[in-house]
């Protein structure tokens, strides 16, 4: 367990974030290759899941990405990039396939659902919040959690590409995970050393028959750098 304060740009609270902190503004030679690869896409289509950024002279690309991996691993953990010229694009299979190759560029594409989903829609679908669903499919207030962290390996990363903004609510908000662990050391000691053992956390139904409905994590542990797995529809 950490017994100090974590300290450096990852424990950041409202106050000390700057906008230059977590937004990029794609700059207009990675807009230039990304409606040169539309075109590309266009003229020669490819699965999206057999895209490969290495087929592709995506350099400005590339070097505006590195800085986003950066930032997502050694700065504040999140980072608004603005913005991708969905408009522009030639629908959907094509929105898709340059979200694709750009994430690909910060790291590998891996599933996140049982059925073998790596991109997931989040939309309303009508069906209710409950042992079973995930909330990507409701219309469900989702309070701030780590993505898929029933998951036994969660990933490293994840990205959200904004196709339609939603007639209310819908916002996207963000919370640093070293800062709550600060506050929890500093006024709850005890009940962060309890988060350091683990909990059972329930598998949303993705699981197999004659699985456990459960995994049996902590909320942080050590890796050897500090890692939060917490979502509190998940944890009974």
């Amino acid at each position: 367990m950490i017994r100090e304060p974590i300290t450096g740009p990852r424990a950041w609270t409202r106050r000390t974030m700057r906008e230059s902190d977590w937004r990029i503004a794609i700059p207009s030679s990675c807009l230039d290759e990304i409606e040169q690869l539309a075109r590309a896409l266009q003229r020669d289509p490819v699965p999206t899941c057999l895209l490969d950024p290495a087929d592709y002279e995506l350099d400005a690309c590339r070097d505006l990405l590195g800085e986003v991996r950066r930032r997502l691993e050694e700065g504040p953990g999140v980072v608004v990039v603005d913005r991708i010229p969905i408009e522009e694009l030639a629908g959907r299979p094509q929105i898709e396939a340059v979200f694709w190759l750009l994430a690909g560029m910060v790291g590998r594409p891996v599933v996140q659902t049982l059925d073998g989903r790596i991109l997931v829609e989040v939309t309303d679908t009508g069906v209710k919040k409950q042992i079973g669903v995930r909330g990507f499919r409701t219309n469900v207030a989702q309070p701030p959690h780590v993505d898929n962290s029933f998951n036994r390996t969660p990933p490293d990363h994840v990205s959200l590409l904004c196709l339609r903004s939603a007639r209310e609510g819908g916002a996207s908000r963000f919370v640093s995970f070293c800062s709550v662990h600060n506050v929890l050391l500093a006024e709850h000691t005890r009940l962060l050393e309890r988060l350091y053992r683990p909990f059972h956390q329930d598998r949303q139904g993705d699981y197999w028959p004659n699985e456990p409905q459960t995994v049996f994590f902590p909320v942080f542990e050590l890796r050897p750098d500090l890692r939060c797995r917490y979502t509190h529809f998940t944890i009974p």
